[in-house]
C-alpha cells in the first residue's frame, strides 16, 4: 500500500470455482486463454520449423488446426514432438497427413491412458453394439436417434437459427439396462464412449473430488475433438455425484462443466439414475439436459421378444431341417401373464425376466429334461410346472 512492497504473491489452479471466495476475493483474477486457431498454428510452427516450408503445402493445414481446437500449449507440444519423431524417420513411404492423424490418435491415447482411474473407455472401433441389440423398446431408440442427430448436426441448425439438444437423462426403475441403451448409442452412431459411475467420484475431499471432475470432462472435451465423428461422456449413478445434498462446491464444478461442454462439437452429454426425484434440480433442468427419458419395464409385446431371445437355445429343435418351437405360444401367453401381475415391480424387468428364464432352465436341467445329444430342453409341460411352482 506504501508502494515499498517488494513481494509479490501469484496463484495458479485449474479449478477456480473449488476456491474460498475471501481467499479469491483479495487476488486480481486473470484467465488464461486456450491458444486460438492462429496461436495453434503459431505453436505448432515454433515446436516443428519444417511446417513453414514444405509440409504445411501437403496437409489440409486447416482440418488440422481446427482438431486441435481446445488443447492446451503444453498439449500442443507433445502432439508437435511425436510429429517431429515421425518425419524424421519417414522416407516419404507415409504422407504427412497419415502422420498428423496418428500423432493425434497417439495423444488421444495418451489422454486415456492418464485418465483410466477415473473412468471406462471404449473406441468406437471396438464397440459392436448398435440399435438392433437393444430388443423392444422402439418409440426410446427413436427419441434417442432423434436427439443424437440434432447434437451431431448443432452446426446445420445454427444455420438455421435452431438451437440443438443439450443433454439426455435416462430415468426410471433399475434392471432394464439404461446403461446398456447408452453404450448401444454409441455403437450405433460409431462414437467413442466414456463411462463414468457417480459414486466412484465423491470422497471426503471435496477439493479432490472437483479436480477428479474437472479432469473427466477436460479428457472428454479432447477426446470428443480428437475422434473421428464424437464422443458420449455418460455418467451412470448420476445421483452419486448430482443430487440435491451433494456437496455444494461439487455441484458448482458439475454445472460450470456442462456449461463448458456445449462449445465442444460432437460432444453428447448422457446420465443416468434410478432416482430421479434425488437429483438437483438446476443440474437437469431444460438447457442443462433437455431430453429426460424414463425407461419404464417391456411392455407384453417386448416381454415376449425377451422370452424368445433368453429361451432361444432350447426353444428349437431341427427336425427334417425344419427349425421349430418347443414351447407353444399358448404357454408364452402363460407366462406373459404371470409378468403382468408383476408389471410394476422388479419381477418384471429386464433383470427380472432373465432370472426368471433361468431358474426355469435350471428347472430342466434337475427334470433331467435332456435329449440324446445332451442338449436341454424346455417344453410345455416344463414351463407349466414351473409356473404352479411360484
Amino acid at each position: 500500500d506504501n508502494g515499498k512492497q517488494r513481494i509479490f504473491i501469484i496463484g495458479a489452479t485449474n479449478i477456480p470455482e473449488v476456491l474460498d471466495s475471501a481467499v479469491i476475493s483479495r487476488f486480481d483474477m486473470q484467465t488464461i486463454p486456450l491458444p486460438k486457431k492462429s496461436e495453434r498454428e503459431k505453436l505448432f510452427e515454433l515446436y516443428i520449423p519444417s511446417l513453414r516450408e514444405n509440409n504445411w503445402n501437403r496437409l489440409n493445414k486447416y482440418t488440422f488446426i481446427e482438431k486441435t481446437e481446445g488443447l492446451s500449449g503444453r498439449d500442443i507440444k507433445d502432439i508437435s514432438n511425436t510429429i517431429k519423431t515421425k518425419l524424421s524417420y519417414n522416407d516419404n513411404k507415409i504422407s504427412n497427413k497419415d502422420i498428423f492423424d496418428t500423432a493425434l490418435e497417439i495423444f488421444k491415447e495418451k489422454v486415456i491412458s492418464t485418465n483410466k482411474d477415473k473412468f471406462e473407455y471404449l473406441s468406437s472401433k471396438k464397440n459392436r453394439l448398435n440399435f438392433e441389440t437393444i430388443i423392444g423398446y422402439r418409440g426410446i431408440k427413436k427419441e434417442i436417434q432423434n436427439s443424437i442427430t440434432s447434437i451431431l448436426k448443432a452446426a446445420e441448425l445454427k444455420y438455421y437459427n435452431i438451437d440443438s439438444e443439450q443433454g439426455i437423462l435416462l430415468e426410471g426403475s433399475p434392471g432394464n439396462g439404461k446403461s446398456f441403451i447408452v453404450e448401444c448409442v454409441a455403437g450405433e452412431f460409431k462414437l467413442d464412449f466414456i463411462k463414468v459411475i457417480g459414486k466412484d467420484i465423491a470422497s471426503n475431499l471435496y477439493s479432490e473430488d472437483s479436480k477428479k471432475l474437472s479432469d473427466i470432462f477436460t479428457s472428454a472435451f479432447k477426446i470428443a475433438r480428437l475422434s473421428k465423428i464424437g464422443c458420449v461422456l455418460f455418467f451412470d449413478e448420476f445421483d452419486g455425484i448430482a443430487a440435491k445434498n451433494t456437496n455444494l462446491n461439487l455441484r458448482a464444478t458439475m454445472l460450470d462443466l456442462i456449461v463448458k461442454s456445449r462449445d465442444v462439437p460432437n460432444l453428447i452429454l448422457m446420465s443416468a439414475t434410478n432416482y430421479i426425484e434425488l437429483l438437483d434440480e438446476a443440474t437437469i433442468r431444460d438447457g442443462r439436459f433437455d431430453r429426460k427419458i424414463r425407461i419404464n419395464n417391456p411392455s407384453r409385446s417386448d416381454t415376449f421378444d425377451l422370452l424368445r431371445d433368453f429361451l432361444k437355445e432350447v426353444d428349437k429343435i431341427s427336425n427334417k431341417n425344419k427349425i421349430e418351437n418347443i414351447i407353444s405360444n399358448l404357454v408364452y401367453e402363460q407366462i406373459l401373464d404371470h409378468f403382468e401381475k408383476y408389471k410394476n415391480t422388479s419381477k418384471s424387468s429386464i433383470a427380472g425376466i432373465k432370472v426368471f428364464t433361468n431358474n426355469l432352465k435350471r428347472q430342466a436341467f434337475f427334470s433331467k429334461n435332456i435329449d440324446r445329444e445332451k442338449r436341454l430342453i424346455i417344453d410345455d409341460e416344463i414351463v407349466s410346472n414351473f409356473l404352479k411352482s411360484l
